[in-house]
């Protein structure tokens, strides 16, 4: 990594430095080496605060950084700055986008047409399969789908995807060297394969806390020019990405549901306040973002037979073929699985569209398989 990149790496790990300050000093100077290499009167006429100036003058972490470079480039990760055509330039709009990211994978974060989905970490039914119709009709060659890799609709969102031969990428609340949450380690490895990507605003090291998550939700608004909300309640989480996305001038499309579900009273809200765009296909989605291309509104589902699942999966569909359903502890018994394993297997088969889980931690096939 040449000396330019590992200075603009360190301008933005400085105390008391915001996007706004890194993004004006580097216009001034040109490049980040020359800031640190300025004298103090020259960063004193930037308006710099004392201690920032102070920071500029004596910082020596450049080694430090040089040596994690090297096992960034080991994994494959890349550091992208605001100016580098990489960059998401549709983050470029707003002042408080971060100036470096980190990036694995090749999914182009710059594509034509980029939706990003989010809704609630406990989707019903409902929510999953309206995930998987609508990503199905909307599927093109020029789409990207974006969303948090997070449980439930983020994870539907990029598994529908892939089903559907489009490129996905998650954007991360942590760093690259560890998965939150671990079940979706898979998935992720299944992205990057299938020439997705996994951006995050957080060095690879970082782990994940949950104060990080709304930190990263504005870039899941930013980056995108479409935002879908499927299932989230009144106070849910995803509500902070849809005010992002709404003050970054983005279109926020809803799906509605029952008004007896807590689950799509967020979704209801959206809709009722005019925040969000109603919509119930792919078609109405294109249709209102002007994009122009044929939407299958029967999209092929992925064919499933228990030849196709390796052990363990394939044991826990024969058990519950034929029955209504089965709890997590007769699976565990009947399967000789300890529960962790089992819930592995379980949320993997859910992630493929054959398992549905039901309230009481039961399971039942899908119908439609």
């Amino acid at each position: 990594m040449r000396e330019e990149v590992l200075y603009r790496w360190a301008l933005t790990r400085l105390p008391g430095i915001g996007p706004a300050t890194t993004k004006q000093l580097f216009a001034h100077f040109g490049n980040a080496a020359a800031i640190f290499q300025a004298d103090k009167k020259t960063l004193a006429d930037q308006g710099l605060h004392r201690n920032i100036i102070h920071s500029i003058l004596t910082y020596n972490g450049l080694s430090e950084l040089r040596h994690k470079a090297v096992q960034m480039k080991n994994s494959g990760i890349r550091i992208l700055f605001f100016t580098d055509k990489e960059y998401p330039a549709r983050l470029n709009a707003f002042k408080d986008s971060p100036p470096l990211l980190f990036y694995k994978g090749r999914a182009d974060l710059n594509a034509a047409h980029i939706i990003s989905v989010i809704g609630t970490r406990s989707p019903t039914i409902y929510g999953r399969d309206m995930t998987a119709r609508l990503i199905g009709q909307l599927a093109h060659p020029g789409l990207v789908i974006v969303s948090g890799m997070a449980m439930g609709i983020d994870g539907f969102a990029h598994k529908a995807a892939l089903d559907n031969q489009l490129p996905t990428i998650g954007v991360l609340g942590h760093g690259h060297y560890s998965m939150y949450p671990s079940e979706h380690a898979g998935l992720a490895n299944h992205a990057l394969q299938a020439g997705g990507g996994l951006l995050s605003p957080f060095e690879p090291e970082i782990t994940a806390a949950k104060y990080r998550f709304p930190e990263r939700n504005p870039l899941i608004a930013g980056c995108c020019d479409a935002l879908l909300v499927i299932e989230t309640r009144t106070l849910g989480g995803s509500l902070y990405t849809v005010s992002k996305a709404i003050e970054y001038g983005k279109k926020v499309f809803a799906i509605p549901g029952r008004i007896t579900d807590p689950k799509s009273s967020g979704c209801n809200h959206l809709i009722r306040q005019r925040e969000a765009r109603l919509v119930c296909s792919g078609e109405e989605l294109l249709a209102d973002m002007g994009w122009q291309w044929a939407s299958d509104a029967t999209a092929t589902q992925p064919s499933f037979s228990f030849g196709d699942q390796p052990e363990p999966k394939s044991k826990l569909l024969k058990l519950l073929t034929g029955k209504d359903s089965m709890t997590l502890d007769e699976l565990s018994i009947h399967s000789k699985l300890g529960i962790g394993e089992l819930s592995i297997q379980l949320l993997q088969l859910e992630m493929e569209g054959t398992v549905h889980s039901l309230p009481g931690k039961r399971f039942c096939l899908r119908m439609d398989k």
